[in-house]
Order: structure tokens, then sequence, then C-alpha cells
């Protein structure tokens, strides 16, 4: 339970992160949704954990900035149980990944990234 006065339960988001090898993202589309960014992907990989995640929506696009997932396909949970057996038992190369993820998805999603991209947009659309 939450009891720190000055904490706020996001601040509490890199603690639950620090205990986790994996993030499994199992995201589906369906009729009238899709995966739009998957923030909880960004988030562990800044937090150096790897991700397994669907290939749906947008999740291959933050993977391909960032780096430190495997992807399988949608609605097959033979493949899911494969690839969480595959990256528990290479723990070293789990690990690997997300280590090296880590400065990517800092690169590409951190605050500063994103408001340095949002100002070179907001440049080039006022210069029209």
């Amino acid at each position: 339970p939450y009891t720190t006065l000055f904490r706020s339960p996001h601040d509490s988001v890199g603690d639950v992160y620090a205990m986790a090898d994996l993030t499994c993202v199992p995201s589906r589309t369906t009729p009238t949704w899709e995966e739009q960014f998957g923030r909880v992907l960004v988030e562990s990989l800044a937090h150096g954990v790897p991700v397994l995640a669907t290939a749906t929506g947008s999740i291959p696009w933050v993977v391909a900035q960032t780096g430190g997932a495997v992807l399988v396909a949608q609605r097959d949970p033979g493949a899911l149980a494969r690839a969480i057996t595959e990256r528990v038992l290479d723990r070293r190369g789990t690990a690997l990944m997300g280590h090296e993820a880590r400065p990517r998805a800092l690169a590409a999603f951190s605050n500063p990234a994103v408001a340095t991209s949002l100002v070179a947009l907001l440049e080039r659309v006022s210069a029209r």
C-alpha cells in the first residue's frame, strides 16, 4: 500500500521495474481499438527491463526506435509461451537486451528528447 506522504504512486514505478526481469505486453487489436503507443514498453526499457510484446498497433514502431524487445504475433499464446520460456532460460541475454535498450529508449522518449522533437515540429509548422 501507498503510505509515503511525499511520493506519488507513479514515483514507485521504478521500484517495480527494479524487481522485474522482463515485461510482457500481450496487446491485441480489436475491431474498435489498436495499441496507440504502449507507454509501458518505454517505461520498462527506460528502466533497463527488456520487453516481450505482440506485434500490433504501434508496438513494432516503438521497438524499432529502441530495440530491447522480442515481438510475437498477437493471438498466438503458444508463441508467447515459447518466447517467455526462451527469455527466462537466457537470463544473461535477456538482461543484456534491456541494458542495451535503455540508452536508446531514453534518447528517443525521455522528457527532454520529446520536448526537443516537439519544439522542432512546432518550428517547422510555424515557418509555413
